[in-house]
């Protein structure tokens, strides 16, 4: 629903935080920390896997988000990072929320859920092999990167036609 906070610009990270009914200034700064955790993205390989509906029902005015699918699209250009979209039709495990799956060369696995208002970090091997699993399910339901990007491209044209 939403685009994965790793790939978010400030003002569509500040957006979503004020449309949570936070402060302005609590956004700002809550903003700026999300961006800030960005410097990983070059150092890690980033597969993300983002609902159609992220692209196509914004959560916030057209000039922020031609800003914010420019943004994608320049990141899934680099070596490091697949972006993949995925329809309407998903399968299951895209329709309960975001969630981000991190695995790491040196310790187990962990998932991390974003919600409104708090966040949790999932570490029980048994739940995290599930996660393991949807994402195996994900990538093969999801449109390849050539035709993301071709729809990304396809949104954007259409976006800047009305911003």
């Amino acid at each position: 629903m939403l685009i994965p906070g790793l790939m978010q610009t400030y003002d569509y990270a500040r957006h979503l935080m004020l449309a949570g009914g936070i402060s302005a200034g609590e956004a700002e700064q809550n903003a700026r920390l999300r961006v800030g955790r960005q410097h990983v993205v070059p150092k890690t390989r980033l597969l993300a896997l983002i609902g159609e509906h992220a692209l196509r029902y914004p959560p916030c005015s057209a000039d922020v988000m031609v800003e914010q699918l420019d943004h994608l699209r320049a990141l899934a250009t680099r070596d490091n990072i697949e972006v993949r979209v995925l329809s309407y039709e998903s399968p299951l495990p895209m329709r309960f929320g975001s969630w981000v799956l991190m695995e790491f060369t040196r310790a187990r696995p962990v998932v991390h859920l974003e919600h409104y208002d708090a966040s949790a970090t999932i570490t029980d091997p048994k739940s995290v092999a599930r996660y393991q699993g949807a994402v195996a399910t994900l990538r093969e339901a999801a449109m390849s990167p050539a035709d993301s990007s071709a729809l990304i491209a396809d949104v954007l044209d259409t976006m800047k036609g009305t911003s």
